[in-house]
């Protein structure tokens, strides 16, 4: 039979064994984290008075309140304060996620506090968003730990505007022109002087992707040789590249064919190349497009009346300048 010294310390033990399992349990399961609750102006410090500093300390820093304005301003956060030495607890707006300068104004904001902290290697940015802890900002730089990710409907509406400013190009290309043409016939053994005359071109295509198009292009000039009204053309098929996504610069190259008329009915016609640069000014569908265009055939073409030679063999060189619109 048990004693009852022994029976009292045997249901001490018990009890005390129950205690600490609650204790235990307690600290295994937190509860929700305490919102974020950062004091006005003019009041004290969040965390220890002695240790800690207000929201009007750190803005009386001229390079903290230049760089805390800014995430201000620019929604990467709402609020802020020192709940604890060394550390600075963002409480995070939905800039921060959408802001393409959320890394570098986070960074901004980093260097001008651990200046406060003097350089200490403990410095920190806390970064909460509703009422969580999502990531931090150290020495090491931003690291997240449970980043959201919102959905299209909540973006804000002014990147969503400048989302769909973006120029974007696809479909139908359409781009036309005119202006002056110079007209150069080399021959073996001749002179020519060059002509200067009417020329212009019309380009029909689509787009590949944005910075492609793929089409045909047709070009002519017109004007007086020797006091022979003459006529060039060409056709080619011909591929217009951009410089870039948003570039207005662009670059287009044919191959084709090129042919010569005049009012004595002398005609000759060969395989050519052409090539094309141009610069579109404006913002919508269409566009003013200044220009420079060349058209030539590879080699010497013989000249013709009524389908026979007449022994003139020459090259058909063609140099444009002038004013266009391009519509997309």
């Amino acid at each position: 039979m048990l004693r009852l010294p022994q029976m009292v310390g045997t249901l001490t033990l018990v009890a005390c064994a129950g205690c600490t399992l609650a204790t235990v349990d307690a600290f295994a399961t937190p509860g929700p984290p305490l919102p974020l609750v950062c004091p006005e102006a003019g009041q004290p410090p969040a965390g220890p008075a002695a240790a800690t500093r207000t929201n009007d300390e750190f803005m009386g820093n001229t390079t903290f309140q230049r760089a805390m304005t800014d995430v201000l301003r620019l929604e990467i956060a709402v609020r802020f304060c020192e709940l604890r030495p060394d550390t600075l607890t963002l409480d995070l707006g939905e800039g921060a996620f959408t802001s393409a300068s959320a890394d570098y104004n986070l960074s901004r904001l980093f260097a001008a506090y651990r200046a406060l902290t003097e350089f200490s290697t403990e410095s920190a940015l806390e970064l909460r968003y509703q009422d969580r802890l999502v990531g931090w900002y150290t020495v090491g730089g931003l690291t997240w730990t449970d980043k959201p990710t919102l959905p299209p409907a909540r973006q804000r509406p002014g990147e969503v505007a400048a989302e769909s400013e973006e120029p974007t190009r696809s479909g139908f290309h359409f781009n036309a022109g005119a202006g002056a043409g110079a007209f150069d016939q080399q021959c073996r053994g001749c002179e020519i002087d060059n002509e200067v005359g009417f020329s212009g071109f019309v380009s029909l295509g689509g787009f590949v992707d944005q910075e492609t198009v793929l089409g045909v292009e047709g070009t002519g000039w017109t004007g007086k040789q020797t006091d022979v009204s003459v006529q060039l053309y060409s056709v080619m098929g011909a591929v217009t590249r951009y410089a870039g996504e948003t570039s207005d610069l662009f670059l287009r190259a044919g191959i084709g064919l090129v042919g010569y008329h005049d009012e004595d009915e002398l005609s000759a016609k060969g395989l050519g190349f052409s090539g094309r640069l141009g610069y579109e000014i404006g913002n919508g569908k269409v566009h003013v497009v200044p220009y420079v265009g060349y058209v030539r055939t590879f080699d010497g073409i013989d000249q013709k009346r009524d389908g026979n030679e007449v022994g003139f063999n020459f090259v058909i060189s063609q140099f444009q300048l002038g004013l266009g619109v391009s519509v997309y």
